[in-house]
């Protein structure tokens, strides 16, 4: 089930009623009460908060906040800003200047790992990720320079 399948399932399936019992006369904050419900071959069975989550696995405040946040039985799609794939997409030759760039970095062979030759090493010029993205960005400047 995707998220927004999930969401829709858990609005469909709880019933939300006026509280059952006021047992304290001073003045409570809830005012409704849940009933869960799970499909079954029967039909819709009635099943405590507990086992809901459970087999869902969500969180109670998932949940309180689907119901909350739906109208009329129908749960409220929110739309994600970064949901478009379009931006994403690499142009070939920024993925051929990544590959020469990865190529092109100085390499050792490892001799603690004599059993697979196949893997190598960058010389400990570069340190860590933030040496290597700055490495990175040297490199694309002086691509912007020559085609310029």
């Amino acid at each position: 089930m995707t998220w927004e399948q999930r969401k829709q399932y858990v609005v469909y399936h709880v019933s939300v009623c006026e509280k059952k019992q006021v047992k304290v006369k001073s003045n409570s904050r809830r005012r409704e009460s849940k009933q869960y419900f799970l499909s079954t071959s029967e039909g819709r069975t009635q099943v405590c908060l507990k086992t809901f989550l459970n087999t869902l696995g969500l969180k109670e405040s998932t949940i309180r906040c689907w119901i909350d946040r739906s109208e009329h039985g129908i749960a409220k799609t929110t739309p994600r800003p970064n949901d478009n794939n379009d931006e994403r997409v690499i142009k070939k030759e920024d993925m051929t200047f990544l590959k020469q760039f990865f190529a092109s970095l100085p390499k050792m062979p490892s001799h603690y790992c004599r059993a697979s030759t196949s893997k190598q090493y960058l010389e400990p010029i570069v340190e860590n990720k933030n040496c290597l993205f700055r490495l990175y960005i040297q490199e694309c400047e002086k691509r912007v320079e020559k085609s310029t």
